[in-house]
């Protein structure tokens, strides 16, 4: 959208610049190779020659942010590993060398949710990224730098045992310490409580707006099938 002005559209999506300038058409204007689907994408390296290799690429997936991976269509939206593979394998051919940004910005997204299944599932799909582009490179003249700009206040509740789901209920140690107990654990109110916790956000219990608002000024007893669930907060 930010690509197009306000009064055009493009993929039926409308735009939103303000100075009147369509930036997808000045780029395709001078050369360079415009994609929208992770198909378009898909044909780039089988494409790729020493003419193709010197074009520049513009990648627009979605109007806005890309859709969490738990939630994107494979027929249409790149994964963020296709998107560093198409990236790494197009700038390759440049005989100088080439700097590149992936960004898995939609693990932030889902800290910012309170939804650990969407921020877990992004981190995966971020880790995959990594491993590919410390596989596909030469250690001998590449640095791969992988950071993070802060953090968030994500708890982990204590005494949950072995083999509970992350994203669920903290279960009970059995006698020997090894593996879960068959029950959650319960807190002082009686309910069983998550593995992990936002402590605030749009799922705090302490907001009237949110899904988990205290009733009556008790929490929600809570199933592993909604804690578990991609949109819980």
């Amino acid at each position: 959208a930010n690509f197009i002005p306000r009064n055009a559209t493009s993929d039926a999506q409308r735009g939103s610049r303000a100075d009147g300038q369509d930036l997808i058409a000045a780029f395709t204007r001078a050369g360079g190779l415009y994609v929208t689907s992770r198909r378009d994408l898909g044909r780039i390296p089988s494409e790729t020659n020493s003419m193709m290799s010197k074009r520049p690429i513009l990648g627009l997936f979605a109007r806005s942010h890309m859709p969490f991976d738990v939630e994107r269509d494979p027929d249409v939206d790149p994964s963020l590993l296709e998107m560093t593979q198409a990236a790494v394998q197009h700038l390759a051919g440049n005989e100088n060398g080439f700097l590149l940004v992936v960004e898995g910005g939609r693990v932030d997204m889902g800290n910012h949710d309170g939804c650990l299944h969407r921020t877990v599932t992004e981190g995966a799909a971020y880790q995959k990224a990594v491993e590919w582009a410390l596989e596909n490179t030469e250690p001998t003249d590449t640095l791969l730098v992988s950071t993070a700009d802060h953090a968030h206040s994500l708890a982990f509740n204590g005494y949950c045992g072995r083999g509970s789901n992350i994203l669920g209920l903290c279960y009970g140690v059995d006698p020997a310490g090894e593996v879960h107990s068959a029950e959650p654990n319960l807190a002082m109110d009686g309910l069983p409580y998550t593995v992990a916790a936002y402590l605030n956000g749009p799922g705090s219990v302490l907001l009237p707006s949110s899904p988990n608002a205290l009733v009556d000024g008790k929490r929600r007893n809570l199933t592993d099938l909604q804690a578990e669930a991609p949109s819980k907060r």
